[in-house]
Formats: C-alpha cells, sequence, structure tokens
C-alpha cells in the first residue's frame, strides 16, 4: 500500500526499519505503528513514576519561556486556552496564572490525577470531546502533535475552534536536532536503541512524525495559518537525568549511572549543539488550502 506525504502529497519510500518511512521530496518521516493509550500491556513498558520526575524540572522550565513568548503576542489576560494532550498539568499550572485554562488528556489515569489537582481537564481525544461551538484563543500541543495519526485532519480541526486571529502553538522534536541525527547514524552501526527510544517504539503513545521547520511550516500554513515565530528550547536538564533515562525499557543499573553521568556532564556542550526541541507560534488565517 502506498502512503503518501502529509506535508507534500508524494509517496513516502522505505526508511532505516520496516515501519520508519520517509518523503523523499520534503523530509518529512513517520513511523506506522498506532498508539495504545489505554491499553495495560503497553502502559506495562512505562514506569510513569520515574517519568514524571525525569521530566518535570525540564518541562515546567520550558513552559514558562513558552508562556512568555505567548505573553508578548499580546494574547489578552483571561483568554481561553486548550492543551491538548495536558498530561500531567504542569503547563495548565502555570498558564492559569495569566491565563483561563481547558486540558485535554487521552490517558485516563494521568487524567484522573490531573483532574484530582483541580485542573479543568476533559478525558478523551481532540477534538472529539469538544463542542462544536468552544472557541479558544489558544490551542497548544506541548510534544503531542507528533504522536496524533491524521496531523492534516488535526489542524483543521483547530482551526475551526481558534478565535478570528487566534494562535496554535506547536512545541515538537524535530529531525534537524543532534540527538535525532546522532541515533540514525547510529543505527547503521548496528546500535538500534536510541533510534527506537526517540521514536518511543512500543511505548503507550509512539511518535508517528518526524518534522523540521521548513517542511512542519508548510503543512501548518497549507491548512490556514501563518508562521508567527519560532524558537528552539533545551532538551536536556540535569534534574531527572537518571530516572528520564530509566522510564522505559530499563538497561542494567550501572549502565543507567554512567549514561547519566556522562549527559550531565555534556549538557553544555548539547546546549550549543543544533536543539532537538522547537516551538512554532501560528496565527489562524481566513482559508484552508487542500493538496
Amino acid at each position: 500500500m502506498t502512503i503518501n506525504c502529509p506535508v507534500c502529497g508524494a509517496a513516502l519510500v522505505g526508511g532505516l526499519t520496516d515501519w520508519h518511512k520517509k518523503c523523499r521530496n520534503c523530509h518529512y518521516e513517520c513511523s506506522i505503528g498506532s498508539p495504545c493509550i489505554n491499553d495495560s500491556d503497553a502502559h506495562a513498558t512505562v514506569d510513569e513514576t520515574n517519568r514524571s520526575t525525569g521530566l518535570a524540572t525540564l518541562r515546567k522550565a520550558n513552559f514558562r519561556m513558552i508562556i512568555e513568548q505567548i505573553k508578548a503576542l499580546h494574547i489578552p489576560r483571561n483568554a481561553l486556552i486548550l492543551d491538548v494532550g495536558c498530561a500531567h498539568g504542569w503547563f495548565l499550572e502555570l498558564a492559569n496564572q495569566d491565563f483561563t485554562t481547558l486540558g485535554i488528556e487521552p490517558d485516563i489515569n494521568i487524567y484522573r490525577q490531573t483532574k484530582d489537582h483541580g485542573l479543568q481537564v476533559r478525558n478523551g481525544f481532540f477534538p472529539d470531546v469538544l463542542d462544536g461551538y468552544e472557541k479558544f484563543s489558544l490551542v497548544v500541543f506541548n510534544d503531542v502533535l507528533e504522536h496524533i495519526p491524521d496531523i492534516r485532519s488535526t489542524i483543521q480541526a483547530v482551526h475551526k475552534h481558534l478565535t478570528n486571529d487566534g494562535v496554535m502553538v506547536v512545541n515538537i522534536p524535530v529531525s534537524t536536532g543532534f540527538f535525532y541525527k546522532t541515533s540514525k547514524i547510529l543505527y547503521k552501526f548496528g546500535i538500534f536503541n536510541p533510534f527506537y527510544r526517540l521514536w518511543q517504539v512500543g511505548f503507550p503513545s509512539p511518535h508517528l512524525h518526524y518534522f523540521y521547520g521548513d517542511n512542519l511550516t508548510s503543512l501548518v500554513e497549507a491548512n490556514g495559518f501563518e508562521l508567527l515565530k519560532n524558537h528552539t528550547l533545551p532538551s536536556l536538564h540535569s534534574d531527572g537525568i537518571k530516572e528520564r533515562i530509566d522510564y522505559g525499557h530499563k538497561p542494567k543499573p550501572l549502565v543507567t549511572w554512567f549514561m547519566a553521568a556522562i549527559l550531565k556532564l555534556l549538557i553544555p556542550v548539547f546546549n550549543i549543539l543544533p536543539a532537538d526541541i522547537e516551538v512554532f507560534y501560528f496565527k489562524k488565517m481566513d482559508t484552508i488550502h487542500k493538496l
């Protein structure tokens, strides 16, 4: 079966594995895997406590930077913001200081934890859990858009649910980053785990897409948006590195400690290398163009 690129429409060709595909035209990459978010067997592969501990400091620091960028766009105070795939609600907690927020979280267990913290959150998938008339000044995808199968329809749904001149924020891993490029080189030398880990193979919600600035912008702008600005974010923080390594497909303890120590030492170096995370801010325009 031929699979076409969602960005440019070209036929995708085989990549590094049987599940990895790529576009020779625009360099989009995808996985032919599928999410199984509420499957108990898939969740058995992830230590959610370690995952939360490993990511909390980094994600909260990055979210603070994103919120400052949002405020610079002069989004009105108390404007309604939708956080798609809000997970533990870290972005919601920070954004609540300036805006009115609503989160959507498909993982039933994480949803319950987030709701118990007093945050406004709905369980389910975007846009299914929204009423057709609901509008938001801002729709945010923090490390989420790359997990969604029908990405073109999702972007069009964002367009529908944004107010006039509303903004979509996409915080996403990119294929031009140092870690991702290195994982592909290592794969060719028979070291497969870094590439599999970056695609989150075997996890409840694997990565399904890898974009970079140009092809992501082309896709989003073709669906009724205009890029306002973009910037990079750090992908590592000294806090939580060990737990981050350890939350899925755990290596041996000595390997975990060694990897964590090396990564901590190299963080200043990684910060000057091509970033693996970028954030894009797109303004809603009047029309949607389709391939």
